[in-house]
């Protein structure tokens, strides 16, 4: 399903479901691209399984119910995505990625964030969306403030399964706090 198309300058972006063709986008970034940068976002490299295990788990998300594996996509091909690994007493744990880094710093992560956080608080039910960068992810840390939402706290957590102690900024965001970021930047 599409929830949300937009365009910045020509380009087309959406923001739909996982489907079957983003399966390999994700193996690609999950298993090929920039090690390094994986572990500056926090990734422990000795945790992501082999590729053909990763299709597998992906896969599920796609029969899941819950929709909520989000993907940004630019003239209809995965460039990033927004996902909740967990979800607990209507708190959702949400991660976000460009997974290109030519397609970073456009806007589209400015754009989109916010209404994929939307869109997850309606598939969802939630009640909070938890983002929780990496004290050092700089780009992502200057996002999220730039919506003028603040760090409740900083500590030392194991984000998701594909990552190891990392320290965090914790924001916590509300139904509230999208719908007004959204009369803003609508």
């Amino acid at each position: 399903m599409i929830y949300r198309n937009f365009c910045i300058g020509n380009t087309s972006i959406q923001i739909r479901d996982f489907e079957e063709r983003d399966i390999e986008p994700m193996v690609w970034f999950l298993r090929e691209s920039d090690r390094q940068e994986l572990a500056d976002f926090g990734v422990d490299l000795s945790t992501i399984p082999d590729a053909e295990t990763l299709r597998t788990l992906l896969r599920t998300r796609i029969s899941s119910d819950r929709r909520d594996f989000l993907v940004i996509a630019q003239e209809g091909q995965m460039i990033g995505y927004v996902s909740v690994p967990e979800f607990r007493d209507g708190e959702a744990a949400v991660h976000a990625h460009i997974i290109y880094k030519d397609k970073r710093r456009l806007g589209v992560g400015r754009a989109a964030l916010p209404w994929a956080l939307s869109i997850l608080f309606n598939n969802l039910h939630a009640e909070k969306l938890i983002l929780e960068p990496k004290t050092t992810n700089v780009g992502m840390n200057t996002l999220i403030q730039s919506f003028g939402l603040r760090p409740v706290k900083t500590y030392v957590t194991q984000a998701s399964a594909f990552t190891g102690a990392i320290e965090v900024n914790r924001y916590e965001v509300t139904k509230v706090d999208i719908e007004n970021l959204l009369r803003l930047t609508t």
